[in-house]
């Protein structure tokens, strides 16, 4: 109800009331006192005038009143909020407008960040499950934020590096450490070396930090002691910075890490009383220990492992690198090859057998692919004075009477490639052969398995270039004919990429050796049913291949080598050697590094198959042929005719009779009866059952 109908029950109140109400009255001003007036804007408060403002600029202070609360908040949860609120303005602002005061609040947040990380860890204050969940929010989003802003936050650094040389700071905690490091005395050196390698692997240690620590308490090192010592902590930490198993050292990196190698190699042997040793309790002083009968200052360490991680490195560096450049030749440099023939001579001096043996297969996995003209370079650069024609058979050698097990299958497989490579088959199949390493190799490690695919593939090629069709194709068949020969050959990741096998040049040799092969199994008379099974079943890939090749509807002009060498057979299957030669030439002409003699052997052979195939295929036809005449239609001399024929009627493949004095050839018609072909039938039934049976025994190892 207003106030107008309610009666004057109260008298005394309201007089009151008017009193105090004429009194404000007498002190306002005449203005105070006008009438109102609606459209006046006088009767506007000040604090209700709205200020018309840009959606750039009223963002802007959206974002200061956001890093405001941060900065000043003392709760991880405000500080949360307060950071959420702050980027959900910055998505309005898209990333060119960041201004320059968002990046000064980061580094100050930053800061407070890592503080308090430092505070939890030594635990002088704990904070509570939330605002430690608050703060591991705030510390993930800032390293999100800072990915996203990278250039900026360049930009922003360089400048307050410009401002910071501009006007004096005071110096880094990392400066100040390094500060003592270098005015340290020489008793301290031990203590601060303990210090530096305590640290190493926790957490939020920087590793280019101690390295840059390392290298300068071995610029205060006096004595070889203390050299050792800081360098061999030094090569530890250079390996820290290279990172996990997927990234490599880069290659200034690897380098200096070589330099640090080889003066800890220099140092040994100048001082033969220092020797570093693995199963050893080191001290801080250079007390003379005697170990196994040996009088000398043993240092703890182990240059085996520093070797084969500096070896890792260049392998990995060298697999990151594209090979067709120009950087990857600069990379094949011989000074790590040199650095493992100085360890093994510093081993040799210390008569440690395991260590000699390790180096030595170390060197000869760097050498057993090259050529000898290569090898003879490379060792003439190691001034030894030693004879190093013979090199890789002293050196398997004395891996065979000192070396372990794993050791001497290693360097078996890695001198069979060495004779493979110079056409010594000989005796690489031989040294095969006497080894038990066929019947190992399925147990083996992944590397001795790549070693030993890579062998049986340069022995296929040393079989194919001496024309030994046969044990090519026997060595070839586990790599080219299963489909897996870039992992079985290690090119993804175990071999670096000069010493990868041509897979084409690999592919090619196979299906040419299948192609002649099965020329020669086609024409297997129907007698000797055993070999004809054993070599159909030798021939499954390639005339599965032939197969798919013959039931396309629509055959182009062959594009690749395996179309150039299934035409090539299709070709000869019709008596048209010419074109077979052509076919299998262009397939050979692609490879680049193919064998040089393998042309021409192959254009012989293929005239002495493609004789075979005729006769074989028309001996039901012709009564008797005149040798001049098979002479002339395949190009060949006509005792080499003769020869072809003789060994065909030898080998029971035709019936026929060479007559010399009249030049001809004479065919007999000799069909079997009905008995003979069933029990040919009988035969062969019999063979595919005995088979069938023995295969499952093969498979258990019974």
């Amino acid at each position: 109800m207003s106030r107008f109908f309610i009666g004057d029950t109260d008298s005394s109140s309201s007089d009151s009331s008017d009193e105090s109400i004429g009194h404000e009255y007498e002190h306002e001003s005449p203005e105070a006192r006008r009438p109102f007036d609606r459209f006046s804007a006088i009767n506007v408060p000040a604090q209700a005038i709205r200020v018309v403002q840009s959606s750039a600029t009223r963002r802007q202070n959206e974002l200061k009143e956001a890093l405001e609360l941060m900065c000043s908040s003392g709760s991880w949860l405000c500080v949360q909020k307060a950071f959420a609120r702050m980027n959900k303005v910055l998505r309005k602002m898209g990333p060119t407008s960041v201004p320059s005061f968002y990046f000064e609040a980061i580094a100050g947040l930053e800061t407070r960040i890592q503080a308090a990380v430092e505070t939890e860890r030594e635990g002088s204050k704990k904070m509570s499950a939330s605002e430690a969940k608050a703060l591991n929010w705030v510390r993930h989003n800032v390293k999100k934020n800072a990915l996203q802003h990278t250039k900026e936050t360049e930009d922003h650094s360089q400048g307050c590096e410009e401002d910071k040389s501009r006007t004096p700071q005071p110096p880094a905690s990392s400066r100040a450490v390094t500060e003592t490091i270098a005015n340290l005395q020489e008793n301290d050196l031990f203590a601060t070396l303990q210090q530096v390698v305590s640290a190493r692997g926790k957490k939020n240690t920087n590793p280019e930090e101690q390295v840059r620590k390392l290298e300068t308490l071995l610029l205060r090192a006096s004595s070889p002691y203390k050299r050792l010592r800081v360098l061999l902590s030094l090569l530890q930490a250079l390996f820290d910075t290279a990172g996990g198993s997927s990234s490599h050292m880069s290659i200034p990196l690897w380098k200096r890490t070589e330099q640090h190698l080889n003066a800890l190699f220099a140092i040994l042997e100048s001082h033969s009383r220092f020797v570093v040793i693995e199963s050893f309790v080191e001290d801080n002083d250079e007390a003379t220990t005697v170990l196994d009968g040996r009088s000398a200052v043993y240092i703890q360490g182990s240059l085996l492992d520093l070797m084969d991680r500096l070896d890792n490195e260049f392998t990995k560096s060298l697999q990151s690198i594209d090979p067709n450049s120009s950087e990857y030749l600069d990379r094949l440099e011989t000074s790590l090859f040199s650095l493992i023939v100085r360890s093994s001579r510093y081993f040799e001096t210390l008569d440690m057998t395991d260590a000699i043996c390790h180096m030595s297969m170390k060197r000869l996995q760097h050498i057993y692919f090259r050529s000898d003209a290569a090898i003879l370079r490379l060792e003439s650069n190691m001034d030894q004075g030693q004879d190093t024609s013979d090199l890789i058979n002293r050196v398997c050698a004395f891996l065979y009477r000192n070396g372990s097990a794993l050791v001497r299958a290693q360097a078996i497989l890695c001198q069979a490639y060495h004779h493979a490579l110079h056409d010594r088959f000989a005796v690489a199949k031989d040294l095969l052969l006497l080894s038990p390493i066929q019947e190992a190799i399925h147990h083996a490690d992944v590397h001795i398995k790549v070693l030993y695919h890579r062998t049986m593939a340069q022995l296929g090629l040393c079989a194919f270039r001496q024309g030994k069709f046969a044990d090519a194709q026997t060595c070839l068949k586990d790599i080219s004919g299963t489909g897996g020969a870039r992992e079985l050959l290690g090119h993804e990741s175990h071999i670096p990429p000069h010493m990868h096998l041509n897979l084409e040049l690999l592919e090619c040799t196979y299906l040419t050796c299948s192609m002649l092969l099965e020329i020669s199994s086609s024409m297997v008379s129907t007698g000797q049913t055993e070999a004809r099974v054993l070599k159909r079943s030798a021939m499954t890939p390639f005339q599965r291949a032939l197969q798919y090749y013959n039931r396309r509807v629509f055959s182009g002009p062959p594009e690749t080598t395996r179309d150039h060498i299934l035409s090539a057979w299709n070709a000869l299957a019709a008596w048209d050697w010419q074109q077979c030669s052509d076919l299998i030439m262009k397939a050979w002409d692609r490879l680049s590094d193919g064998p040089e003699g393998a042309r021409s052997m192959l254009h012989s052979k293929i005239q002495e198959e493609g004789l075979r195939m005729f006769l074989f295929s028309n001996k039901t036809h012709y009564t008797s042929i005149g040798l001049d005449q098979l002479a002339g239609m395949f190009d060949l001399e006509r005792s080499a005719v003769i020869s072809i024929v003789s060994k065909m009627v030898w080998h029971n493949e035709i019936q026929a009779r060479i007559d010399l004095v009249d030049g001809l050839l004479t065919l007999d018609h000799v069909q079997p009866n009905q008995v003979h072909t069933l029990t040919l039938a009988l035969a062969e039934h019999a063979t595919l059952l005995v088979e069938r049976n023995e295969r499952p025994r093969a498979v258990r190892g019974i």
